[in-house]
């Protein structure tokens, strides 16, 4: 199996399992992206690499009069975020695209008032990030902000120990734990800093508390919730689903074994120069 293959079959999982909030402190961490969003009126909000939908359902159900956005490379995740989006009746308020690998978003060049991205970014390899960045401050406006969370190396963490734990991440899953180009918070900063990003916020996810009312409070959420739900029962009752899960959790927690804890969540909100 190639490596392309191995991160697609975890992709393909999240994706039949309806799975959202795959993300360091999830709900929670959701729910700091939203908040900080902000979203207003005659915004354009973009999300890339919208996994099932979970996110942009939510958006899109708490603010009608924003037009949201959204592109993802996994074939699987990109039906089940529409499946999501046609049980909630959101399909009309959202525009997703499928966007090929590893070709940038060809939209027109400042064209967003905002910018977001869950578990996307850290993902990106050497200077992928950097081109990922680059293309994303063309597509925001002057003044567009840019939300993300990411899972990042400790500042106690080695570029040896992330290089050795990402070696064996690909060659599991066909895809790194966190990008070790760009090792600590303070390279995130500075990388963001050189493109054009002044970064103005700055959270570590476990400082966070989740609201379980967050998410019921609105009906279209609600239905998004329950086609959540409905994906977690089948993972559930179907055999291979649940060796597959079994399987991947065993593989990370390997991962990790004897390297104590080296990875944080983070989130941070940047804005470009005006």
């Amino acid at each position: 199996m190639s490596m392309s293959n191995k991160a697609n079959k975890i992709l393909d999982y999240f994706g039949k399992a309806h799975s959202g909030f795959i993300h360091a402190r999830g709900r929670a961490s959701t729910q700091k992206i939203i908040e900080l969003l902000n979203c207003q009126p005659g915004e354009k909000i973009l999300e890339i690499g919208f996994g099932t939908g979970t996110t942009l359902a939510l958006l899109a159900a708490l603010h009608p009069r924003t037009s949201f956005y959204g592109y993802e490379q996994s074939a699987i995740m990109f039906q089940t975020a529409r499946r999501r989006l046609q049980f909630s009746g959101l399909l009309r308020n959202t525009e997703l695209s499928l966007l090929e690998k590893e070709q940038p978003i060809a939209r027109q060049d400042s064209e967003f008032d905002k910018i977001y991205l869950e578990s996307v970014l850290a993902i990106q390899e050497e200077n992928k990030l950097q081109k990922t960045l680059a293309n994303i401050k063309m597509l925001l406006k002057p003044g567009g902000e840019l939300i993300f969370n990411e899972t990042i190396w400790l500042d106690t963490t080695s570029k040896e120990v992330a290089q050795s734990i990402n070696e064996t991440c690909k060659s599991s899953f066909g895809i790194i734990q966190a990008n070790h180009t760009y090792l600590h918070l303070s390279h995130w900063k500075k990388l963001l800093n050189s493109l054009g990003f002044a970064v103005s916020e700055q959270y570590r996810v476990d400082d966070l508390q989740n609201n379980p009312r967050f998410f019921s409070q609105n009906r279209q959420a609600a239905l998004s919730e329950l086609f959540s739900l409905t994906g977690k029962v089948k993972s559930k009752l179907n055999g291979r689903m649940r060796k597959e899960w079994t399987d991947y959790q065993n593989k990370m927690d390997s991962l990790f074994e004897g390297h104590g804890r080296v990875m944080e969540g983070i989130i941070l909100k940047a804005t470009t120069e005006r």
